[in-house]
């Protein structure tokens, strides 16, 4: 289901991390089902619509769109165009099967997602695929450098040969690791006698007791005989060239093998595995014509050569199976995570454990840093210094918070100020609160210039900088006010034994030490449900 989310998201041109994307979906506590699409949507700032729509006026809505065609149809299918929506099953049109009403999701399409956390997911995801771009560019470049001197029509066949058997290598071994291509999967699949998934997961794709695979072995080998091909034989090294051939040719009985396996006992068809099998005949033709026109020379292998060859090809498949069990073990964990937030971010669950933590005196003092809707169902206190690292980096994701579910989610902060009246000092907290007190509270816009007051602070945390950002009259007929002020924060830091910061408390409530603040992000609407159905019990 994830995956058509995210081509209909690709299709509207939404710049989408898709890993992290998929991650959310997969991990919501309703997974699969449209709540955790749209709850996903809303946390990343996507504007969607979704409705139930009859089926006669499904072609009023605008394209493209997700459908649901039934009650108990888990995958949404993708509505491009009138065609999409045909039910005659005619070739290259959808067949929808609509009983009265249909599920519709219809999202706008944006430049930006303002999720921080998914811009910085978007811009690992693109730095990767940016070095793996400069990798294959820099190996192609020097394999080219290589043999420019050299190049001939055989040559260049057996290069390229070469080069498209470790491609197809790579995208055997993605598919065994779950690393999927739509266009790969497509071509698999299409087909009434064609499935890559059947015969590359049965015991005849199994080698050297199911250590090594079809997928492994044919990476390897097409990789290793690049190698050899683009940099050792340009070297002047004809005597490996005789051990192509030998290789060459011992993969014969193997194509026999596959091809009698696929018509005769699978009786399907893996079209990867066919491009593979018709690699290896043109490369057995081209070392045949090689030896009978007496072409590849005298040069015969000798001890160093086989040695090189031998640790070339060891080195090279040890490599693979390193890097594919990496990838293994990752997407393992990665998949234990993602079962593990799915119960994480039950609201239930939080509200079990919320309970039973520690529970703080909350109530609003006459003068209250506080940004957002105040009659927000979760109201969100921060205990927080204004020279810690961590606190700026919880405030950030506190107000993700408030910006994404304003409506929801209302922000306080309570500071440790440090003192510093008595002696003459102005420490960032009394600047702060002296000109939060005489130009931003009980005025207009109180709530955002709050945010943005706050935000500055971390921005510099150079007190000299922000006091010449926002003067106050120190010498004020207001002092008093102030010195109260600070002195309620600080009694109410003593008084509730905040010893770090930052410390955040839910409702009242120390949030849980199994959750971060940004965790909150996958639990805030269900959460907030409860909280409006009076399902939180305060402690006596």
């Amino acid at each position: 289901m994830e995956h058509v989310v995210i081509k209909y998201l690709a299709d509207l041109n939404i710049p989408i991390a898709q890993k992290y994307c998929k991650k959310l979906i997969a991990s919501h506590p309703n997974y699969p089902s449209l709540l955790s699409i749209t709850d996903t949507l809303q946390r990343l700032g996507i504007h969607h619509k979704t409705a139930r729509i009859k089926k006669k006026h499904l072609s009023n809505v605008e394209y493209p769109y997700l459908l649901w065609p039934d009650e108990e149809g888990r995958e949404p299918i993708i509505i491009k165009d009138q065609r999409d929506l045909s039910i005659n099953g005619e070739k290259d049109q959808i067949s929808i099967k609509v009983s009265q009403q249909a599920v519709v999701l219809k999202a706008q399409p944006a430049d930006t997602i303002a999720n921080e956390e998914h811009n910085q997911q978007r811009w690992q995801e693109f730095f990767f695929k940016l070095l793996s771009s400069v990798l294959v560019a820099a190996v192609a470049g020097l394999i080219f450098l290589s043999t420019l001197s050299s190049l001939t029509g055989v040559s260049a066949l057996l290069l390229l040969t070469a080069f498209a058997g470790a491609v197809v290598g790579y995208l055997l071994i993605a598919k065994e690791v779950g690393i999927n291509y739509e266009l790969v999967e497509a071509f698999c699949r299409d087909g009434q006698k064609t499935n890559c998934d059947i015969l590359l997961n049965s015991d005849a794709a199994q080698l050297f007791r199911k250590k090594i695979t079809f997928s492994d072995a044919t990476a390897s080998y097409f990789l290793f005989q690049l190698l050899v091909v683009g940099f050792l034989l340009p070297l002047g090294e004809p005597s490996f060239l005789w051990i192509l051939v030998g290789l060459s040719a011992l993969t014969v009985p193997f194509i026999g093998y596959s091809l009698w396996y696929q018509a005769l006992k699978a009786k399907t068809w893996c079209r990867l595995c066919l491009i593979v099998n018709g690699l290896l005949i043109v490369q057995v033709g081209l070392f045949g014509y090689l030896y009978y026109d007496s072409l590849i020379g005298t040069g015969y292998p000798g001890l160093n050569s086989l040695a090189v060859a031998l640790l070339l090809f060891g080195s090279v498949g040890s490599a693979m199976l390193l890097l594919k069990h990496k990838i293994k073990v990752a997407n393992s964990s990665e998949q234990a995570e993602i079962v593990a937030n799915r119960i994480k971010n039950y609201p239930e669950v939080f509200m079990f454990l919320l309970r039973r933590e520690k529970r703080v005196n909350i109530t609003p003092f006459e003068q209250e840093l506080f940004i957002g809707n105040p009659d927000a169902p979760i109201k969100i206190l921060m205990a927080a210094s204004l020279g810690c690292g961590p606190c700026k980096e919880g405030f950030e994701q506190a107000m993700q918070l408030v910006t994404i579910y304003p409506q929801n989610v209302n922000l306080s902060i309570r500071l440790r100020t440090g003192g510093g009246r008595s002696n003459g000092d102005i420490t960032p907290g009394i600047a702060l609160l002296g000109y939060w007190q005489q130009h931003i509270h009980g005025k207009l816009n109180t709530s955002d210039r709050t945010e943005q007051l706050i935000r500055n602070w971390y921005e510099s945390k150079n007190l000299e900088e922000f006091s010449s950002q926002y003067p106050w009259d120190v010498n004020s007929g207001n002092n008093g006010d102030l010195e109260q002020l600070e002195t309620r924060h600080t009694q109410w830091m003593e008084q509730e034994e905040i010893s770090a910061t930052p410390t955040f408390f839910i409702n009242g409530t120390q949030l849980p030490r199994a959750y971060q603040i940004v965790d909150l992000m996958g639990i805030v609407l269900g959460f907030a449900e409860l909280v409006e159905k009076k399902q939180i019990v305060p402690n006596k």
